[in-house]
């Protein structure tokens, strides 16, 4: 009697305790952490990724200071747990995977190691683990089933994104390679943190309304792809699979689901729905040797020129061609002339800059094209920056609306020397998760008319 006399008394006092507990200020806390990090994202993504990572290590020292001076569980709990959001894009933007060349499948792979270990550690702490968190291999075959969503999931997300290919696969090692990877290193880590960790620390503090605070927040961090309904799309996944996770209290369906999903997204369907698995550029007639391309039908832009003649055509292999960095590769069977380059684009600084510099033996207007070419993943912001007379001009291409095709980059005036000379590097803006590449191959310059007499003078 007196042993359920204590039972009871301490569930009064865990009651109490429990009743004293300041639940909507938690909940302003919750959302003032994730307006601060949905800010930080959307800097990190639409203006300046330094800044942003900046700010998001303000937030996550905030996070861990605020963590370490509460002693409350439930909220010393979420806050700890809530600073690996901050920590997934640090770590994502701090590593010089693509400067020391690093296929890009491999970044899932150092990335996820390091996160995992920030998850495990925080799991520890936080006493989160186990069955606790869904880690249960009960009821395996619902479990399957929910896993084989990921492939109609995995669909979708293609048709709003349409990635290029992961990584130049030439054997089933490498498909088999890159599939373990995305499985392990985004379904199974990723639920483990987002629906396993997170979402069981926030629904402890704020209930049923924790599985919409964890899709919100793991929709955020999809702002980097640039795409409104993409967000969307994943706030809805992100909450299936929350509620998926809290009415089976397993973590497994969910991990599948999201791997193959990936999976799909950037192995299965950029071989299966696009013409290629690979960047390839359309065969264009080569021209036999010492002859020029097909004349240009375009009228001249200006009254009082002369016809169209002299076009001058730097390709990507020419003594014109020049570039710096690393991760431009070479196709040796396609593109103008039967070759070009391409390489992964950047989101922030580029490791690569090409430059065409033309053999131009006089002063005079010129029509300037580019040589686009064709495959699956080209980026939507190629920034072509074109040196003339009167200073440079940046001109952006959607290379993707535009490959397979001469594009027009304007009409410009030209002095013979280094000088004149265009520049495209892989400095996009792009994603690395969007897997957008960069294509370079041949410019043509079109002449127009000449300088003045006194215009010549002078640069002479």
């Amino acid at each position: 009697m007196d042993g359920l006399i204590r039972i009871q008394r301490g569930t009064g006092d865990r009651l109490r305790n429990y009743l004293r507990t300041p639940i909507g200020s938690d909940l302003v806390v919750g959302l003032t952490y994730l307006i601060m990090i949905s800010i930080a994202e959307a800097i990190t993504t639409l203006v300046e990724p330094q800044l942003g990572m900046i700010l998001h290590g303000l937030v996550l020292v905030m996070l861990l200071v605020h963590g370490s001076v509460i002693h409350r569980g439930v909220l010393r709990r979420f806050l700890i747990l809530l600073s690996i959001s901050p920590l997934i894009r640090i770590i994502s933007l701090s590593l010089p995977l693509q400067k020391i060349g690093l296929p890009l499948i491999y970044w899932y792979l150092v990335i996820g190691v390091l996160l995992f270990l920030a998850a495990f550690i925080a799991s520890r702490v936080t006493d989160l683990r186990g069955s606790r968190i869904g880690w249960t291999w009960g009821a395996w075959p619902q479990q399957l089933g929910i896993g084989l969503i990921g492939f109609g999931l995995g669909y979708v997300e293609y048709m709003i994104l349409k990635p290029g290919p992961l990584a130049a696969y030439v054997t089933w090692v490498d498909v088999v390679t890159a599939a373990l990877i995305l499985m392990i290193f985004t379904g199974v880590l990723e639920e483990y943190i987002f629906r396993g960790l997170m979402q069981s620390a926030t629904m402890q503090m704020m209930g049923k309304f924790g599985l919409i605070y964890v899709a919100l927040l793991f929709a955020v961090l999809h702002l980097g792809y640039h795409s409104l309904i993409d967000v969307l799309f994943v706030l809805l996944v992100g909450f299936l699979f929350g509620w998926l996770v809290w009415k089976t209290q397993s973590l497994l369906g969910v991990s599948l689901a999201h791997g193959i999903a990936n999976i799909s997204l950037y192995v299965i369907f950029p071989v299966l729905i696009s013409s290629s698995s690979l960047p390839v550029a359309s065969n264009e007639p080569t021209p036999l040797p010492g002859t020029t391309p097909a004349p240009l039908v375009e009228s001249t832009p200006a009254s009082g020129t002369v016809p169209w003649q002299d076009v001058i055509t730097v390709d990507d292999g020419d003594p014109g061609f020049v570039y710096t960095g690393v991760n431009l590769w070479l196709d040796i069977t396609r593109g103008y002339n039967g070759k070009f380059r391409w390489t992964y684009a950047a989101q922030s600084a580029p490791n690569v800059v090409a430059t065409w510099v033309p053999p131009l033996l006089r002063c005079g207007g010129y029509r300037v094209e580019a040589f686009i070419p064709t495959g699956s993943g080209l980026t939507p912001s190629a920034a072509y920056t074109v040196n003339h007379r009167s200073g440079k001009t940046v001109v952006v291409v959607n290379q993707a609306a535009m490959n397979g095709t001469w594009t027009l980059l304007g009409y410009f005036e030209f002095a013979p020397g280094i000088s004149a000379n265009i520049q495209l590097s892989n400095g996009t803006g792009d994603d690395p998760k969007l897997l957008r590449w960069v294509g370079f191959d041949a410019i043509r310059w079109a002449f127009q008319y000449e300088c003045s007499a006194e215009e010549a003078f002078r640069i002479h």
